[in-house]
């Protein structure tokens, strides 16, 4: 697989959190997204959320 990029995890974050706005979701469990298959580290992609995702949102490191 190919390396993620910043932009379309930021993208799919955010779509996330308009998602679970809408739907009333109090928690979310998601794989780190960019990591793994992706080939990003986590310390990279995790500031790319921060602003994002609040404490609703648990990422988890998927097998």
């Amino acid at each position: 697989m190919g390396e993620s990029r910043p932009a379309p995890i930021r993208r799919s974050a955010a779509e996330l959190r308009a998602l679970a706005d809408r739907e009333g979701w109090t928690r979310v469990i998601v794989p780190r997204p960019g990591c793994g298959g992706g080939g990003l580290a986590w310390q990279d992609v995790r500031p790319l959320l921060a602003d994002i995702l609040d404490d609703r949102f648990t990422m988890i490191t998927a097998p």
